[in-house]
């Protein structure tokens, strides 16, 4: 194989050299126009998805059709590179682009047949399958026999019964075929040229086509300019931020490359950190990646020992803490073991670059669909009606009020709209209804809390917290208490709570601080006492709620 050229093509691909037409000249014959110059294969190569859509007036996208091909110039030839493309195989194509010269081309998919094809003056010469060459077709199918077999490929009759090494395929066919590229053409070609080289890059829609009109076509190449000049900032911009950069405050692209996805774990633990990391020097991040690699093993005093380290970068290697203890731990170990991050400098955030019109149409439907679906989602947690009260979304409060919305949504809303001196009222009633239907109003001590409620005094120490509560009904050390969660996988409803403990917290939130939240958290568990429609009534009966 040419030198070095697999780190450079896709896995799939179609090079054609193209004697006669330039580069500008090609994309036009393949129907573009106006092709970006990139430097670099790989760049180019990159940019593929940037010809793939356009955006609407309305912000949706729309799939353009349009092949990708990059094209340079290579002495009196013009190498033409599809990525996962199949458009010079096209005889039509290939009658076009060797009209007013020569083409030699070959295309290779890991899922179908490989082909080769020399073509001159309008006129496929020779063409074969590189990987079995005995058949070939064309004008003057036997052309190249002596120099395929000079180069090495394997001749020999195939078939059903034979296996691959006695029906003639040739497992190192790609090598040979690209030896034969280059004898036939002259043209050198390897890494180095292919990175220093300037692509021709466009999106075409075959001979003939008039998509290049097309509104949306400049705009299209528009993005395929941006996706050129910043492949990563590019996708970040045209596919959402997905790692969640933007959310946090971070636009800076120099931050992004520089920490990955994994660098918002990071971010989210110790900005400062994330900054220094983002611009400290080399040999400073080459210490610290070795220094966290090694803290599982420093933690457990096996640093000595031989082992053999994830090959991941440092951020990876903070976000996963895998041993050594929590991120925050590391962080602060960081911090502590390398002070030198104290005086890395970090320069102002470059200005954000211009929006261009394609990618904010994307985002303002992007945000209409996320205003729709966040409201949607609200009407439907709200029982189709989404509260007015800002209080009621705060967490602590909707905690304590969504327990009601299957019983009485109205009532919500009444609740909230009350002033905070009807709302301790609400509390008290609703304590005290839970103390009497469970029993708990028997006991001295809780029919002291209630009279608190009453008296608008402060809140007996056994009522303190829901575990001083506890303990003071159970008769035990408050230190004692252990706390025991239940995970149900079923489905099956859990069962319901002792009607005393029920009321106990009933009675503990009653005292709550929050008057709001001191009635939501009582109104709810009265309900569930007994019959909810007939609690309800009671409850707005004594309010005078209509």
């Amino acid at each position: 194989m040419v030198a070095g050229v697999e780190q450079v093509l896709p896995l799939d691909f179609c090079v054609t050299l193209v004697r006669g037409a330039g580069p500008d000249e090609v994309i036009g014959i393949l129907g573009g126009a106006d092709p970006v110059p990139i430097v670099s294969a790989q760049t180019a190569l990159l940019a593929e998805d940037a010809v793939r859509e356009w955006v609407d007036e309305g912000g949706a996208s729309h799939p353009t059709d349009l092949k990708y091909v990059v094209a340079t110039r290579l002495g009196d030839w013009t190498m033409v590179i599809e990525p996962n493309g199949y458009l010079c195989t096209d005889r039509d194509v290939v009658r076009a682009l060797s009209a007013a010269g020569e083409l030699v081309s070959f295309y290779y998919n890991e899922n179908t047949t490989p082909s080769f094809t020399w073509a001159a003056g309008g006129s496929e010469l020779v063409c074969f399958n590189p990987g079995y060459p005995d058949d070939p077709y064309g004008a003057e199918p036997g052309r190249l026999d002596g120099l395929l077999t000079e180069l090495g490929f394997t001749f020999g009759g195939y078939g059903e019964d034979l296996d691959d090494d006695e029906n003639g395929f040739d497992a190192d066919f790609q090598g040979r075929t690209f030896a034969l590229m280059e004898r036939m053409t002259g043209v050198r070609w390897d890494i180095e040229l292919l990175d220093a080289a300037t692509f021709h890059c466009a999106g075409v829609g075959g001979p003939g086509s008039r998509v290049a009109t097309e509104p949306w076509y400049a705009e299209v190449r528009e993005e395929l300019t941006a996706c050129a000049q910043d492949p990563y900032g590019w996708n970040d911009h045209d596919f959402g931020d997905f790692a969640g950069w933007r959310r946090r405050g971070v636009i800076d692209p120099r931050v992004k490359r520089a920490l990955g996805h994994a660098g918002t774990t990071v971010l989210d633990e110790d900005r400062a950190l994330a900054l220094a990391l983002a611009f400290a020097p080399a040999e400073l991040i080459e210490r610290m990646d070795l220094w966290v690699r090694q803290q599982p093993y420093r933690v457990v005093g096996r640093l000595d020992e031989p082992w053999h380290g994830p090959a991941e970068d440092l951020c990876w290697q903070l976000a996963t803490a895998d041993g050594g203890g929590s991120t925050a731990e590391r962080i602060a170990d960081l911090w502590r073991d390398f002070p030198e991050l104290r005086d890395v400098v970090i320069p102002p955030p470059q200005p954000p670059p211009t929006e261009r019109a394609a990618v904010r149409r994307k985002r303002e439907a992007r945000e209409r669909d996320e205003e729709r679906w966040r409201l949607e989602d609200l009407r439907t947690t709200w029982g189709g009606r989404i509260p007015t009260d800002p209080r009621l979304f705060e967490p602590d409060v909707q905690l304590y009020t969504l327990g009601l919305v299957p019983y009485d949504r109205d009532l919500i809303d009444r609740i909230a709209g009350s002033d905070a001196g009807t709302q301790r009222a609400m509390a008290l009633w609703a304590a005290r209804f839970c103390c009497t239907r469970s029993g708990l109003i028997d006991k001295d001590w809780a029919e002291a809390g209630l009279i608190a409620l009453e008296r608008g005094a402060p809140s007996p120490s056994w009522l303190a917290d829901h575990d001083a509560a506890y303990a003071h009904w159970r008769g035990v050390p408050r230190e004692s208490i252990v706390h025991v969660g239940r995970l149900g996988l079923s489905g099956e409803e859990p069962p319901p709570p002792d009607p005393e403990l029920a009321a106990l917290h009933a009675l503990v939130h009653a005292h709550h601080d929050d008057p709001l939240i001191a009635a939501m958290a009582t109104v709810r568990p009265a309900v569930q006492f007994g019959d909810p429609p007939a609690v309800i009534a009671a409850f707005r009966a004594a309010f005078d709620l209509p």
